[in-house]
């Protein structure tokens, strides 16, 4: 579709990091003393994610992610890579991606740049053709994430929330490109295999900046806008995974550390204890199967060490 205004998806660009840098909380910016706007959007931008990380629930150890457009096309095409990507990760198990849409965008069905994408790419193909749901206010307490494309989106959907309630669901609703600012290059790009990441190779520098995900959704009229499209969505999927899986390992393993706590914690008792001991005792928890044997060894280690040596744990 056109361009919304008729503007360009870098003039909206440039105005969206003014506009974000000069509402950023004081605190953050007396904090922080940013030396430009990109640098106050990308320190708030960190801040979100860190609040984000610090409320999911990953005591459940899966991640329920919702994407929210107004076209109807962005937020499939965003779902339907999340799932390709989080599977190439090995973390397709945990991670359940899902779209809707708000105003014009709901319902829309089938179409054939869609269709074309997931040939294209292999993806699953009624995750693109099925019509789009409308976006609700019960979807924003159903979801872990909801990640809105673009401003417009965020301002929609916020609006279903009352004034009251907009602090309590600012790390649960949050723009999709805010993961673009939290990884590396490596990390991002270990999430994709190789097809997607020739395809974010080709315009890693100009997806890796994107604010929002471009408008332009016709690749027929705007092919390289749609090009690059798929390259930031692919790359803000790649980014979200990368910081689901670090959530998520950070959960493992201090529900890990909790067990052995809980198991042991008498040195008199539990100081001779083998690895292969423990082990037995604690294979049927369903959160060791989450980690790496290495890892679980070494947190035994650990635990072990700080027991026999610290005297135990405190009444």
């Amino acid at each position: 579709r056109p361009a919304m205004g008729g503007k360009s998806s870098a003039w909206r660009g440039a105005a969206a990091i003014l506009t974000l840098a000069l509402s950023l909380p004081p605190l953050l910016l007396a904090a922080s003393v940013p030396s430009s706007p990109s640098d106050a959007l990308r320190a708030w931008r960190h801040q979100r994610l860190a609040s984000c990380a610090s409320s999911l629930d990953v005591s459940r150890f899966h991640l329920q992610v919702l994407f929210v457009d107004d076209d109807g096309i962005r937020a499939r095409v965003c779902e339907s890579l999340l799932e390709r990507i989080a599977t190439w990760a090995d973390a397709g198990w945990w991670i359940y991606p899902h779209s809707a849409s708000l105003g014009e965008g709901s319902g829309v069905a089938t179409l054939p740049s869609l269709v074309r994408l997931a040939e294209r790419f292999g993806l699953t193909r009624s995750r693109l053709t099925d019509c789009t749901a409308k976006l609700t206010r019960e979807d924003l307490d159903s979801y872990d994430l909801v990640l809105a494309v673009d401003s417009s989106s965020l301002d929609q959907a916020r609006q279903l929330l009352t004034p009251e309630e907009a602090d309590a669901y600012s790390s649960v609703l949050l723009p999709a490109c805010d993961f673009l600012s939290n990884f590396r290059t490596t990390e991002r790009m270990d999430a994709l295999d190789d097809e997607l990441r020739s395809l974010v190779a080709n315009r890693f520098q100009e997806a890796s900046n994107l604010l929002e995900l471009p408008a332009e959704t016709n690749p027929t009229e705007f092919p390289e806008e749609w090009e690059l499209n798929l390259a930031g969505s692919a790359l803000v999927c790649a980014s979200l995974v990368s910081f689901s899986k670090e959530t998520i390992d950070e959960g493992f393993v201090l529900s890990f550390q909790h067990l052995l706590g809980v198991h042991f914690y008498v040195p008199e008792e539990h100081c001779g204890i083998t690895w292969e001991e423990a082990e037995e005792q604690l294979r049927r928890h369903i959160v060791t199967g989450a980690l790496d044997p290495c890892e679980r060894r070494r947190l035994f280690e650990e635990h072990m060490a700080d027991l026999c040596e610290g005297g135990g744990r405190s009444e």
